[in-house]
């Protein structure tokens, strides 16, 4: 909790600093759906809230650098009672402090039909997340054993934004796992990146832009 208490301090003095410099800064609050990729339990079933501050800095007229301070709800849900007869209804929540650096890049250059893509904007990046809050449910009932979970994971960050106003921007991202959300593995885990077995949070999140 104390590197979160730090880094949320920074990006507030940060986003007061930008904000008096003509940079931009704001709030952010969106909806997000998500499954663990590796807990044999398929589908982007759990739905969740994400919001908080970003702070961002143009660095040419069509590419800027974002950072963001969020709570973000990810995790995993399933009741395939058909399937999983002695072990569904199953729900995971997952809570992090999420830290995403993102690189925006308008696409104005990308004409179609004699229209300029102005309006939008392609998002690339990471975020690195703090957990914060775990339950894990088996049939209603919570476990009761050791945390499995990782107190920090790293992601990657994918997107789309659409700038309805100077001021206000909705944004479609895809957040997956780089690393194992899980500290132990067992054997129904999947491989990922470099062949890094585990299980990994798979985001999809829609969230609101408003600059101040």
């Amino acid at each position: 909790m104390k590197k979160v208490k730090i880094l949320f301090i920074i990006l507030v003095v940060t986003t007061g600093t930008a904000i008096a410099q003509s940079f931009y800064g704001g709030v952010t609050l969106g909806a997000v759906t998500s499954q663990v990729e590796g807990d044999t339990r398929g589908g982007f079933d759990k739905l969740g809230l994400t919001g908080g501050f970003f702070v961002g800095l143009p660095l040419s007229e069509t590419i800027s650098l974002q950072m963001e301070l969020k709570y973000i709800q990810k995790g995993s849900r399933s009741n395939k009672i058909e399937i999983y007869p002695d072990g569904d209804p199953y729900l995971l929540k997952l809570d992090y402090i999420d830290l995403p650096i993102i690189l925006s890049i308008n696409l104005n250059k990308i004409v179609i039909n004699g229209k300029s893509l102005k309006w939008f904007m392609f998002e690339v990046g990471f975020s690195f997340d703090f957990l914060v809050y775990h339950r894990e449910e088996v049939m209603g009932v919570a476990l009761e054993e050791a945390n499995p979970w990782k107190k920090m994971t790293y992601n990657s960050v994918v997107g789309l934004k659409f700038n309805i106003l100077d001021s206000l921007a909705i944004s479609f991202r895809s957040i997956n796992s780089i690393n194992s959300i899980r500290k132990n593995i067992v054997p129904y885990n999947v491989k990922r990146y470099f062949n890094t077995v585990g299980e990994f949070n798979d985001v999809l999140q829609l969230a609101v832009y408003w600059n101040f």
